[in-house]
C-alpha cells in the first residue's frame, strides 16, 4: 500500500524518491500517480518527516517533524472549544514551534469589513 495524503480539497498526494547528484535521496510529492510505476511510490513516510498542509491554500509539502512546545492535549482543548462555538462554521488549527494558530473560514463580506484579523493566534509560552 502506498503512502497517500488527502488534503481538504480532496486531492490525493503521493511520495516518490529521487537520487540527487551527490547520491542522497530527495522526496517529491506528486498528484498523478498514473505517470509512475507503482514500485516508484513510497510505502511509508521517511523517518522524521510528516505531511504538512498550508492553511492558506491547502498546498501539501513533506517537512521534518516540527519540534513544538505545544502538546496534543492543548490542540484537543482548542479543538473542543472551537466545536462548541456557535458562530464558527469552519476552522483550521495550525501548530508552530511555540504557538497555535486558529484560522477561521466562511466569513461573509460584512464580517470581513468588521474583523481586522481573519484568524486568531494563541501564543503559548513554555515554562522551564
Amino acid at each position: 500500500m502506498t503512502v497517500e495524503y488527502i488534503n481538504r480539497r480532496k486531492e490525493s498526494h503521493f511520495l516518490i524518491p529521487k537520487i540527487t547528484k551527490k547520491g542522497n535521496e530527495r522526496y517529491y510529492i506528486i498528484k498523478d500517480k498514473s505517470k509512475f510505476v507503482k514500485s516508484d511510490l513510497l510505502i511509508e513516510i521517511p523517518r522524521g518527516f510528516e505531511f504538512y498542509e498550508f492553511p492558506e491554500d491547502a498546498k501539501v509539502v513533506l517537512r521534518k517533524i516540527l519540534k513544538s512546545i505545544v502538546t496534543k492535549d492543548e490542540i484537543e482543548i482548542i479543538d473542543e472549544v472551537m466545536k462548541k462555538h456557535l458562530t464558527v462554521k469552519d476552522y483550521l488549527i495550525d501548530k508552530t514551534e511555540n504557538s497555535l494558530i486558529v484560522y477561521l473560514g466562511h466569513l461573509d463580506k460584512e464580517q470581513y469589513k468588521t474583523n481586522e484579523e481573519y484568524f486568531l493566534k494563541f501564543n503559548l509560552i513554555g515554562t522551564n
